[in-house]
């Protein structure tokens, strides 16, 4: 990552000390929000959440967009064009995505495509098989697929592929390579994986004796930070806040002003922790 406060590259930096417990916040849980009981409810559908996110989060192009359904479309996927196959796929789910044990049609365009060589169908293979639901779990395959996306690029499965390789994950565990992965993906705007790779530069800021090379690691999470809050992230917004407040941090300036609007833009988009310090704020500063 450019910028980095060491020689080395970032990611072996930031390695070298991460803790063995697993990262805040799972990459692929949507109800990691504290206190939020709907959330959790909705882990009952991630069979279909999870490919529907996959597919909103492709960042297609205006010519990239699935092509729909037609006669011509079949012919194409069954001479063994990849995009045809992963839109055939795309227009299965979409006819039968919800419905509970129809998912023969979607899984057998996306596992050809994938096959092919389609990054955006080997990304939603290894999320598929990451976490079960519709089909069973297999981590091995996961990895597998998720790696070839992320080889190709895709950014989501970079993301996936940190995580598979951090934990060790259908992979014997490397966390130099997760992070190697993670720093991939948040450099490419991916708001999780920056997420992540900020809090192992707090991480090394809190062990670091070195002022200077604490300052580096600091300067690394509020970048981070900020660039996950601009994207309209509550959790990064309610981060990159109280990256300004912690009374151990380097500018050592509790409830900052811009600290307290970045608390007030998470507090906005229902952050319960950003709330919650905002009403202490509120009741103790009168600010």
């Amino acid at each position: 990552m450019p910028g980095s406060p060491s020689s080395r590259s970032a990611w072996f930096e930031l390695t070298l000390h991460a803790a063995a417990t697993p990262l805040y916040p799972p990459l692929l849980n949507p109800c990691h929000i504290e206190g939020d009981r709907s959330r959790v409810r909705q882990m009952k559908r991630i069979p279909a959440l999870l490919i529907a996110g996959m597919l909103a989060v492709s960042g297609w192009a205006e010519e990239e967009k699935p092509e729909p359904y037609s006669t011509e479309l079949v012919k194409k996927a069954e001479a063994g064009d990849a995009k045809a196959q992963y839109d055939l796929g795309v227009y299965y789910f979409n006819v039968n995505g919800e419905a509970a044990g129809n998912t023969k049609e979607f899984l057998k365009w996306w596992t050809k495509s994938a096959e092919h060589g389609n990054a955006q169908a080997q990304l939603i293979l290894g999320a598929l098989y990451l976490e079960g639901g519709c089909v069973a779990k297999d981590p091995k395959y996961a990895a597998m697929s998720l790696r070839l996306a992320a080889e190709q690029g895709n950014v989501r499965a970079q993301s996936l592929c940190g995580k598979c390789y951090y934990h060790g994950i259908g992979v014997n565990m490397d966390r130099e390579e997760g992070v190697k992965w993670w720093t991939k993906a948040a450099d490419q705007g991916d708001v999780e994986a920056q997420l992540i790779v900020g809090q192992l530069y707090i991480r090394k800021c809190r062990e670091e004796q070195d002022a200077m090379r604490c300052r580096g690691f600091w300067r690394q999470a509020e970048k981070l930070f900020k660039n996950a809050a601009e994207q309209g992230n509550a959790e990064a917004q309610y981060r990159l806040a109280m990256l300004y407040h912690a009374p151990d941090c380097m500018y050592n300036v509790p409830y900052s002003k811009e600290g307290v609007e970045w608390l007030k833009k998470s507090a906005k988009l229902g952050y319960g922790p950003a709330q919650r310090e905002l009403h202490y704020i509120k009741a103790y500063f009168n600010e």
